[in-house]
């Protein structure tokens, strides 16, 4: 092991972090090291790096500025070359780089330092640069850079390296006018070949591809008949035949098309192994076969002098001046450089055809910068990045309160009671339990009055509203004589106790033109609200899929008496009461989260249940879901987990993840979402504030403007259709949709 990966791996560096940090330790060294010889300074950006199977990256890189006969370059825009791209990303045949690699090998952009000797281009020209990767800087001999005509866009200039690949396969063919050509292949390198050797003007022109989706550019070049593989190629017989494809699959289709004795040129590099039985074909044709791979074209200079290159790179960037050569549609679409894991994945499935990098959409700041002579080489991991948090929770003063009364003064009542008085814009103004030492303890410790009486907590001069903390069967009647009484009502989850009863609260509510909302106040945690807009801005592209696993472990006591033992009940045990155990009383809110963070809707679900022996509601559920659009879950949940292991609760789509619980953090390909892409970026955790004050404040702060609650009764009835089809589908052993599920199917209880 050398002395650079003993020190990466004591600094935590492994795998092919460790090789593309030591990467990045080399590329720091050789730039400094040419720079001092220079005697000149550093600059710096950030490259595409392919560091294993499958994982690209943007990374820095690090360059000398321009010496004798160099130039620096800041790339506005790279090409990719989507036939050699893919293959290496796939690791075809004869396409395997060793990794870490830097991509790409064309593009252009304007200089930002010359070199002693450099005459013909200068700072602030635009070049079109050969043989550069897909980097936002580099420096490189001036004599693989061009200028860029005048009205040529530079996405199309970027083509330049291409081009002349291409170019160097037309010159060996050697097409003189009235040719009849054929060119097998139409993607960038045979779209660029086809076009230049139409600067010969040839006869008639063939274009052979595998499918008929090039069809439109092939006609745009020029091409006089076009052909998919599947076609009789063998009445083409052209005199020249451009294959541009590296398959060997296509000298197949290239030796058909040719007619006897013609010419076949292979352009490229072949991605697989040639059968033997071509060659005995193409031989019995009295073909002849001529390779031109880019390399022999630097033979070819040494040999006979002059600079092929440049005499390449001047034919298509003049052609695209004059309007001889069009390439705007090769060029294909801008990306992004941050989404390159993304691109190379789109390339992989055919979803590109033609693509550059923009590198203007990489930040100023990252795409160029100076770097200091001396220092310290990059051996530290890079820090976690943090996703930005969600919008502040604003805290608005009105001209007056929404004033609440509190019934069920138990567990979660006084947390509830708690969080309307901090709240801004709501007040507690009364209390009442049939308990009365429990709310004369919420009074005491939080304030408000003690209510005798339940008319007197529903009393509407004294009150505007109602927070129902009791067992979940009498929620639908408090919430109906809420109603009654003109009194907004909001209700601890869930909205009742089984769907049919939380149908006659929705009604009874929307009867009495009252507000009526479900406390899911855990929306408002920093990590979940952070996520919700995570969502929004395309962090997981279109949702593939939901995993929760929730786990406690309650005690026996919980069941008679909760948590706290304040409020001693045997409700919560109670299949009547109740309506269920795990999913109705605890799952319930990660349905609401996958709803509200992910807009996922379920349509179908498969459900099993497990009950300990005498015991009326379940400890243990295991649900499958489908989701409108296609997504599929997993939903589990268990009261008696020994130990109560961390929960789960992750959403994942086509460019990324989200982990909620536990450590939420988010993974996107994309750059859209502004959270580094490629690497986990932690969300924002606890800060301190009550989500339960930022729903009640919410609440009323929309009650008092006259709009609906946020979590309202749609919301309830929603969660409330999804427990429901999932307890009668562990009841009936069948799956169940939920879109369809109605409440005329009767109460279903957990078994």
């Amino acid at each position: 092991m050398s002395s650079i990966d003993a020190a990466l791996g004591a600094l935590g560096h492994e795998g092919p972090e460790l090789l593309a940090a030591r990467r990045d330790v080399v590329d720091w060294g050789r730039a400094r090291v040419r720079a001092a010889r220079n005697r000149g300074g550093v600059v710096g950006g950030v490259g595409v790096v392919v560091t294993a199977r499958g994982r690209a990256e943007l990374r820095p890189v690090e360059h000398a500025l321009a010496g004798p006969g160099e130039i620096t370059v800041e790339l506005l825009e790279s090409a990719i070359s989507p036939g050699t791209e893919r293959a290496q990303w796939l690791r075809l045949p004869n396409a395997q780089p060793d990794f870490p690699y830097l991509p790409g090998y064309s593009g252009a952009g304007r200089v930002i330092a010359a070199g002693a000797g450099v005459s013909g281009i200068g700072e602030g020209d635009l070049v079109a640069v050969a043989r550069v990767p897909h980097a936002s800087v580099a420096t490189v001999p001036a004599a693989y850079a061009t200028p860029v005509p005048d009205g040529v866009e530079l996405a199309e200039a970027a083509l330049v390296y291409l081009a002349i690949i291409s170019g160097y396969g037309v010159r060996r063919a050697g097409i003189a006018a009235g040719d009849a050509l054929c060119v097998v292949g139409a993607g960038p390198i045979g779209a660029l070949a086809q076009r230049l050797a139409a600067l010969a003007q040839p006869g008639h022109v063939t274009v052979v591809a595998a499918s008929g989706r090039r069809e439109a550019s092939a006609r745009l070049g020029g091409a006089d008949r076009f052909l998919t593989t599947a076609d009789d190629v063998d009445a083409v017989e052209a005199g020249i035949v451009i294959e541009a494809t590296g398959d060997p699959g296509a000298l197949a289709t290239a030796v058909a098309a040719a007619r006897p004795g013609a010419m076949v040129v292979l352009l490229g590099s072949p991605r697989g192994t040639t059968p033997g039985e071509l060659l005995v074909a193409a031989r019995r044709k009295g073909l002849r076969l001529v390779g031109a791979h880019i390399s022999a074209l630097s033979k070819e200079a040494k040999r006979d002098g002059g600079d092929p290159f440049q005499e390449l790179a001047h034919l298509f960037l003049d052609g695209l001046a004059r309007g001889a050569i069009s390439a705007a549609d090769l060029a294909g679409e801008a990306l992004d450089a941050r989404e390159a894991q993304l691109a190379y994945r789109r390339l992989a499935r055919g979803a590109i055809e033609g693509g550059h990098f923009d590198w203007t959409l990489v930040p100023a700041g990252e795409r160029v910068r100076r770097r200091a002579l001396v220092g310290v080489p990059p051996l530290r991991r890079s820090p976690e990045a943090s996703a930005p948090a969600a919008p502040a929770e604003r805290r608005v003063a009105g001209t007056r309160s929404l004033r609440f009364s509190l019934v069920g003064c138990g567990d979660v009542g006084l947390h509830n009671a708690r969080a309307i008085a901090a709240a801004t814009g709501a007040e507690l103004v009364a209390s009442y339990d049939p308990v009365e030492a429990l709310a004369a303890a919420v009074s005491e410790r939080v304030g408000g009055e003690v209510a005798a009486e339940l008319d007197e907590a529903l009393d509407p001069d004294r009150v505007d509203a109602v927070f129902l903390c009791v067992p979940h069967d009498l929620h639908t009647p408090l919430v109906e004589q809420a109603a009654a009484a003109g009194l907004h009502a909001v209700v601890e989850k869930p909205l009742a106790v089984d769907l049919a009863a939380a149908e006659r609260a929705a009604e009874a509510a929307a009867g009495a033109g009252v507000a009526l909302s479900v406390c899911f106040p855990y929306r408002h945690e920093p990590a979940m609200a952070a996520a919700r807009e995570l969502v929004a801005a395309g962090a997981l592209g279109e949702p593939h899929g939901v995993t929760v696993a929730f786990h406690a472990d309650k005690p026996e006591s919980y069941w008679v008496g909760g948590f706290s033992g304040r409020s001693p009940s045997g409700w919560r045990g109670s299949l009547e009461r109740a309506g269920g155990g795990v999913l109705i009383m605890n799952l319930t809110h990660y349905v609401d989260f996958v709803r509200h963070v992910a807009g996922l809707e379920p349509v179908r679900v498969s459900a099993a249940t497990r009950t300990e022996p005498g015991a009326e509601v379940e400890d243990g559920v295991a649900i499958t879901v489908e989701f409108a659009g296609g997504a599929l879950g997993s939903v589990s949940g268990s009261a008696s987990t020994r130990g109560a292991p961390p929960s789960r609760f992750e959403l994942w789509g086509e460019v990324g993840s989200l982990r909620l619980e536990p450590e939420p953090a988010v993974y996107t390909e994309s750059a859209a979402a502004g959270v580094a892409p490629g690497r986990w970026c932690a969300l924002p955790e606890d800060d301190g504030v009550d989500p339960r004050r930022v729903f009640v404040e919410r609440f009323a702060a929309a009650v008092l403007r006259g709009e609906p609650p946020e979590a309202g009764a749609a919301d309830g009835l929603a969660v409330q259709a999804f427990v429901d089809a999932a307890y009668r589908s562990a009841r009936d052993g069948i799956p169940v949709d939920v879109a369809t599920y109605a409440s005329s199917h009767g109460p279903v209880r957990a078994r």
